[in-house]
């Protein structure tokens, strides 16, 4: 098999090289111009993917509400309350947006025309925006309490725990 795929790649090179390859990505010696079958789903493997597809998003969106809180607890545990705030603050910047935008996928994959490419970048804009907006708010209305290094902690730590939903997640996804 990998010997197939390295024949084929010297091909494609070889019909580059030699400007066979035309702009819309066939071959002029019909080689690659082998018609491509779209996917087609039956309605059953659909429900599937969408139901996979929730569960993956609320697999994330608990796994960041847990590491905001453990990160809480142990900023509280190590510097106090001021800490243990901050970091809670820090943590819901990020993850309130993104469970925003996570349950409005929900939403759109049981319309009729489904989630869209652009239901999903106008949802990402919105999610960065917001937390954006939050970040700013908590900086200038917390500027008596807030611990930068906590806020920073669980900032930090909500934006990567969806590591952890990939690294320790389910394998079926």
């Amino acid at each position: 098999m990998e010997s197939e795929v390295r024949r084929a790649r010297a091909a494609r090179n070889q019909a580059w090289d030699r400007g066979a390859w035309s702009n819309d990505g066939s071959s002029q010696d019909g080689y690659f111009d082998e018609p491509v079958e779209p996917v087609r789903y039956t309605e059953t493997e659909r429900a599937l993917l969408r139901q996979r597809a929730m569960r993956g998003l609320l697999r994330t969106i608990v796994v960041q509400f847990a590491v905001s809180i453990a990160v809480a607890v142990v900023a509280f545990a190590v510097s106090g309350s001021a800490a243990g705030l901050s970091a809670l603050l820090g943590a819901a910047a990020y993850v309130f947006p993104n469970a925003l935008f996570a349950f409005r996928l929900i939403l759109s994959v049981h319309k009729p025309d489904g989630a869209t490419p652009a239901t999903f970048f106008l949802g990402q804009l919105l999610k960065i925006l917001i937390a954006g907006l939050l970040i700013v708010a908590v900086a200038r209305l917390g500027r008596e309490f807030l611990v930068w290094p906590a806020f920073l902690a669980g900032l930090v730590c909500a934006l990567k725990s969806q590591w952890l939903v990939l690294a320790f997640g389910a394998k079926d996804l």
